[in-house]
């Protein structure tokens, strides 16, 4: 016999052990492929049962009698006393045992592989257990603590021991009320979720799996059959592995024998949770067979949980969703569906709903065509059982299916699950790098099948978007996502008008973040020319993200153009908050918009208005979170907003800007973008992130006893964004990070005192900017940046003892900003440049002065900053009196002070 056929054998009948007998026959006459494998598993079978021949049973006791004579009770294996047998299956036998040696005395549970079980598949199966539960450390799932082998060669590991009763048996005897029992399965959930996040999908989720203890926490057990979610484990893919299962808490798909993912594990926890509120499980199979069985899962219709108890609410349509046959049409994650559950506690709309007729006979036809499924499936973002067993096609046509559904079942499935949660990204780094390989075959033998072109397009899409989609978290690849778009463009048929809409807005950012403005802009009106063709909340949450991505690409240089497409932006999503009041997505897009708009406001001045709409999106970002802690773009949402709020109050066109409180608004994004990055590592949009804060916290520390602070905390900006640029494109949004952080650097230096060094940063920081002004010369936050490195130039010069190069720099930066307020990308804007440029000026003259020896010189350096500092009163005038004022009291305020001062020294013949 070969090893393949052993090898099935084995697996089948351990399969089969742990059905009840009555099953048995039926399933061996589903599974198996031929009489001969049918009749040596149900050999085994029999012998199993001791219900063999005379002979039979003479091996039989033979064998009894060699594993009680190798009784492991009262035994030591390792450091661990075997106490009692608590537990066996096909497979193996699990232990009490306590640890008691010299180090300390621990209660332990010990698995081990039984005495003449020990074939290579069983121990693949052991050892595959091992794996996985060693990578999983959560507080309610059982976990590893140590592993190796008993003195004759076979595998042991030990876990933590659970003292509890099965989940059903302590709610029943603990009498809970439905909040205490929702309470209890949302921690089971969280568990699941955990164990989802890394990659691995449980597959055998039932009461006797899950313990509760003694203070009401629950236990994940056994994951003996549990299956890794890695696109190259192709052993998980048979179908004996599908049949390892508990037909009662059984997902339709794992009874067929077809792929498994998460969803499989949310119907387990909908039997689950079916069982744990109505008191009895959906389904009874009151002794009928296997094949019975199997066809009242995969097709009868559950029960609604009332029947038995009576329950109020949406918990019938909330359990029954998570019931539905067709995988794609449950919650989409084991999040989603505690979520679901959270929200109906709170009172709150939730997901479920009755289906309806309309909508099955609709999917019913639809899965009768190949091509229909796959795009379903695909927009879904949960791509399983493309190869279905209906379904005869070509060889090669079946083999791209099931390669198809691999690489979309890691990239729409897992990508869509773990995307907000924190740490994901190494994790979605790996699935890009592995489904690439495959969507570039994939590709080359699509032919002019457009539904599989479809669904490869948007696998692509996904692809590009984790290697370097700005604004989520991303690999840092930009020029691969660029690639990425251009294959799922070829792909996506002209007409497939809402994903053409997310591939051009997606690729838009990224041009936008290179500095390619003009490229950006010609894709983002693109995408809406696609969206608007529909009125699906999809393609209006895309026009209204391509409004966004518009108004933030225009506030430099536009921001009338801006602020009206920041408001289209605000009008879609106080449309979509009207329809779904409590959809978090929505709620998070209206604080966006208001951001937007704020930003064009803040661009004329208008900052009062601009702080109160920044504030606004605060508060409801503020809420999301305390509702969803643990999602990641949230809480980056979240720390923007603290950012925001931060730049307004500090801005000096502020009626009286607000340092400390900017400072401690500084701190909380901080707080939030250190720890998202912290989780993370891998992830260049955190650590971009952290260089904006920490640059952010750096300049707002401007107390001269706080310059040490300061320059140590802009040091690490400048350090973690060197490290992101090693080897990658340059875009400008981050020559303009490293513009600013060096002229910071510059004034803090020179605040110490150390002025050579000064000087050296504030002219890397002027250089920088000419960079990207070179790449966009419509840049208005470059030209912005480049007028506050000039006017920090010529003080510093002058402190350094440089005359002659601290008045040209002084005279230079007044001549910039005089032609920026004529023919800059934003002249209404940029206008207040050239009052603060003669601030500037005045400001350089006045160091001049008070270090300059000669009284004659003194004087006559005071009259000179007088001069500009009565200029710039009379510029600040003129602005107020303009069309479009932008009033400016804070800086007339300070700049009348230095003016008074500069005179006062004139006229005292320059006595200091």
């Amino acid at each position: 016999m070969n090893q393949e056929r052993r090898k099935l054998i084995d697996e089948l009948f351990l399969s089969a052990v742990e059905l009840p007998p009555d099953q048995r026959s039926a399933f061996l006459s589903a599974s198996c492929p031929d009489g001969q494998i049918a009749e040596e598993v149900a050999s085994l079978l029999r012998f199993d049962a001791g219900g063999e021949s005379p002979l039979e049973r003479v091996v039989q006791e033979a064998a009894v009698s060699l594993i009680a004579s190798e009784q492991l009770v009262g035994a030591r294996l390792g450091p661990y006393r075997i106490a009692e047998e608590i537990g066996k299956g096909g497979m193996g036998a699990v232990y009490l045992a306590f640890r008691d040696d010299d180090a300390f005395e621990k209660r332990v549970a010990i698995k081990v592989v039984k005495r003449g079980m020990d074939s290579e598949s069983v121990l693949d199966r052991f050892r595959h257990e091992r794996r996985i539960l060693a990578n999983l450390n959560h507080p309610n799932i059982s976990h590893l603590i140590d592993a190796g082998t008993t003195p004759d060669g076979r595998p042991y590991f030990v876990m933590e021991y659970v003292a509890g009763q099965p989940v059903v048996a302590y709610a029943k005897g603990s009498t809970l009320d439905v909040n205490a029992t929702l309470d209890l399965f949302r921690k089971i959930c969280d568990a699941v979720s955990y164990a989802h996040r890394n990659l691995v999908v449980h597959r055998d989720l039932k009461a006797g799996n899950i313990l509760v203890t003694a203070d009401g926490e629950p236990k994940l057990l056994d994951f003996g059959i549990a299956k890794l979610l890695d696109p190259q484990n192709r052993s998980e893919q048979t179908a004996p592995a599908s049949r390892m299962l508990t037909l009662n808490c059984a997902s339709p798909e794992q009874i067929r024998g077809e792929p498994v993912t998460t969803s499989s594990d949310i119907y387990s926890l909908g039997v689950l949770l079916f069982e744990l509120l109505a008191g009895q499980p959906p389904w009874e199979f009151n002794g009928v067979g296997f094949t019975a069985a199997a066809e009242i899962v995969c097709s009868a219709p559950p029960p609604k949980p009332s029947s038995f108890r009576p329950l109020s609410g949406d918990l019938d349509n909330i359990v029954l969703m998570a019931l539905r046959k067709d995988p794609a049409r449950r919650y989409r994650s084991v999040d989603e569906f505690s979520e679901d559950i959270r929200r109906f506690q709170a009172g709150l709309p939730v997901i479920a709903r009755d289906d309806s007729f309309a909508y099955r006979s609709a999917k019913f036809l639809r899965r009768h065509r190949l091509p229909a499924i796959l795009c379903a499936l695909a927009v879904a973002g949960l791509v399983i059982g493309i190869v279905d067993a209906n379904i005869q096609r070509r060889h090669a046509e079946a083999r791209l299916a099931q390669m198809l559904g691999m690489a979309n079942q890691t990239l729409l499935d897992l990508q869509t699950q773990i995307e907000h949660q924190p740490g994901a990204t190494e994790t979605r780094l790996r699935i890009v790098q592995s489904t690439l390989a495959y969507l570039a075959n994939l590709a080359k033998e699509a032919g002019n099948n457009q539904d599989v072109r479809t669904t490869l397009g948007v696998a692509y899409l996904r692809t590009g978007d984790v290697q370097g989609r700005p604004n989520i978290p991303n690999v840092g690849d930009s020029d691969g996502a660029l690639d990425s778009y251009a294959k799922a463009e070829k792909l996506l048929a002209p007409d497939d008008h809402i994903h053409l809409a997310a591939l051009l807005l997606h690729r838009g950012e990224v041009l936008c973040a290179f500095g390619r403005i003009p490229e950006c802009l010609n894709a983002l009106r693109q995408s809406l020319a696609h969206a608007s063709k529909s009125d699906s909340k999809e393609a209006m949450i895309t026009m209204a993200d391509t409004y966004h991505r518009i108004a933030f690409t225009l506030t430099g240089s536009h921001p009338e153009e801006a602020l009206a497409n920041s408001r289209h932006e605000m009008e879609i999503y106080v449309k979509l908050v009207e329809r779904e009041p409590a959809n978090a997505q929505v709620l998070d897009g209206l604080a966006s918009s208001y951001s937007t708009t704020g930003g064009a406001l803040e661009r004329r001045g208008r900052m009062e208005e601009s702080l109160a709409l920044y504030r606004k999106g605060l508060a409801i970002r503020e809420r999301l979170v305390a509702e969803r802690p643990n999602d990641v773009a949230l809480r980056r949402n979240l720390m923007i907003s603290y950012g925001r709020v931060g730049d307004a109050l500090r801005n000096r066109l502020m009626p009286v800007p607000d340092l400390p409180a900017a400072l401690a608004s500084f701190r909380k994004a901080q707080a939030i973008g250190e720890a998202l990055a912290a989780a993370d590592p891998k992830n260049s949009l955190a650590r971009m992130d952290l260089v904006q804060i920490w640059s952010r916290v750096g300049a707002a520390l401007n107390d001269p006893a706080q310059a040490r602070e300061s320059l140590a905390m802009l040091d690490s900006a400048r350090q973690t964004l060197v490290s992101l640029e090693q080897g990658k494109t340059i875009s400008n949004y981050q020559r303009r990070a490293m513009s600013m952080i060096d002229e910071f650097r510059g004034q803090r230096l020179a605040a110490l005192g150390e002025f050579p060094a000064a000087v050296a940063a504030i002219r890397a920081a002027i250089d920088e900017i000419r960079t990207a002004l070179v790449k966009d010369p419509s840049d208005g936050a470059a030209k912005t940046q480049l007028y506050y490195s000039l006017d920090a130039l010529g003080p510093t010069l002058a402190l350094s003892g440089h005359r002659d190069e601290a008045i040209r720099a002084a005279e230079q930066s007044v001549s910039e900003a005089a032609r920026g307020a004529v023919d800059g990308p934003d002249p209404v804007y940029l206008s207040i440049f050239a009052p603060r440029a003669a601030v500037s000026a005045g400001d350089t003259y006045a160091a001049l002065a008070r270090r300059d020896h000669g009284s004659i010189q003194r004087a006559a350096d005071w009259r000179s900053a007088a001069a500009q500092y009565s200029h710039a009163l009379e510029l600040w005038q003129d602005l107020a009196t303009r069309k479009e004022p932008i009033k400016a009291p804070f800086e007339v305020k300070e700049c009348s002070k230095k003016l008074a001062e500069a005179t006062q020294r004139a006229a005292a013949r320059g006595d200091n």
